[in-house]
């Protein structure tokens, strides 16, 4: 089943706080939203929100961005710990999806180890995410 769940980090934002922007969604029809990962949100308050209006927080984007393509000797670090922050935050949210964006190749650098620093970095990720588990809420757990 289709599930439409818009990024409360760009729509909604006339409703202000992202915990506003989750009721605001509630309130145009939507049952489940997405969202990026800044770390200045409010989590106690995005978890009361979601409870008192059944909208599931269902995927955040993992930060910051990375740019997996643009230098293979990079190690990363700032994409790992910004992965690790994620991974507290949808355990604590009980977000079950996480989006990971490969970043824009470069001319400069050749396909054949951009594409396996990808694939280092990529297995690295589900490494990490194997280690855990996230249940996806039922519809009576949401509402």
């Amino acid at each position: 089943m289709l599930t439409l769940a818009p990024n409360i980090d760009l729509v909604f934002t006339e409703a202000g706080a992202p915990e506003n922007r989750v009721r605001a969604a509630a309130d145009a029809g939507f049952d489940a939203v997405e969202m990026w990962m800044h770390t200045d949100k409010d989590l106690d308050a995005l978890e009361r929100a979601s409870k008192e209006t059944g909208v599931r927080i269902v995927a955040q984007l993992v930060e910051p961005r990375p740019q997996f393509l643009a230098d293979p000797d990079d190690t990363h670090a700032a994409f790992f710990e910004g992965l690790d922050r994620c991974l507290a935050v949808a355990a604590r949210l009980n977000i079950p999806r996480l989006v990971v964006g490969g970043g824009p190749g470069v001319s400069r650098i050749k396909r054949e180890p951009s594409t396996a620093t990808l694939i280092d970095v990529f297995s690295q990720v589900a490494e990490r995410l194997s280690l855990i588990h996230i249940s996806e809420p039922t519809r009576q757990e949401a509402i």
